[in-house]
């Protein structure tokens, strides 16, 4: 898909010293207040707008610095603290994801309310169990335009460690495969233990074969979450070429 031109929209800044960025709150749909950073140009005019999704281990430094590379690149980032609800804890309980789903969705809503976030291009991202929760989102949720998902399970997670919702369980994105509605990439390494390559490129032929736009990216030597600056498993030169091709693959997808 080419790029979208706006006639409103400035131009991507040349460097973070023309980014502005602030932790916030914003509200889910039953009131809560939910964390995240925002990070945007400094320019006047509309921007697409990319949710980020961070990691197990809650919204760390890292993830804020993905919202402020997007916004250094010409568009709103939004790293959404998905575990607001449970912080990270030793027992490892987690919001259920059909909450987690809809907190997705009203920072859907919220970054539609902005002046600054062109609300017909959001595109949403993640990592490790935020990648899973991507590759759902892109399934259930109404408004996304494209998503990146780095490492995230087509199958799944077991939610037997997360908090009781009376909402219930949200099937794998393996499931709704037929439901997918934006252009998807995945990052994954071809030594990922936590989520084995064949489970992801099964899941590709699947949206393939119906009919939609997926396609997987491929990284020889890496395993799980080597894309996360800072972490155990990060490979400085895949991460690179990792986000080079993310953010290229929003630009193609949302313009800039």
């Amino acid at each position: 898909m080419a790029s979208i031109e706006s006639s409103d929209q400035a131009s991507a800044p040349e460097s973070l010293s023309d980014v502005v960025s602030e932790d916030l709150t914003y509200p889910a749909r039953d009131g809560a207040a939910i964390e995240a950073h925002l990070a945007r140009p400094k320019g006047a005019g509309t921007y697409p707008a990319i949710i980020v999704l961070h990691a197990r281990n809650g919204l760390q430094p890292s993830f804020k610095d993905a919202a402020k590379e997007l916004a250094g690149s010409g568009f709103v980032g939004f790293a959404l603290g998905w575990q607001t609800r449970v912080p990270p804890n030793p027992e490892r309980t987690y919001p259920s994801d059909a909450v987690i789903l809809d907190d997705i969705a009203s920072a859907s809503d919220y970054l539609r309310g902005q002046p600054f976030v062109d609300g017909q291009r959001i595109g949403i991202m993640g990592y490790c169990r935020g990648g899973t929760l991507t590759l759902q989102a892109a399934s259930i949720l109404d408004g996304l335009k494209a998503a990146v998902a780095h490492y995230g399970s087509p199958q799944g997670e077991p939610e037997a460690g997360s908090s009781p919702s009376p909402k219930g369980r949200v099937a794998s994105a393996f499931q709704l495969a037929d439901r997918l509605s934006c252009p998807l990439l995945m990052i994954h390494g071809d030594e990922d233990a936590a989520v084995p390559l064949d489970e992801v490129l099964t899941y590709c032929e699947r949206l393939r074969a119906a009919g939609k736009d997926a396609a997987v990216e491929v990284y020889s030597g890496a395993g799980h979450a080597f894309t996360i600056r800072g972490g155990r498993s990060y490979q400085e030169g895949h991460a690179q070429d990792a986000w080079s091709k993310t953010v290229g693959f929003f630009r193609q997808q949302l313009g800039r």
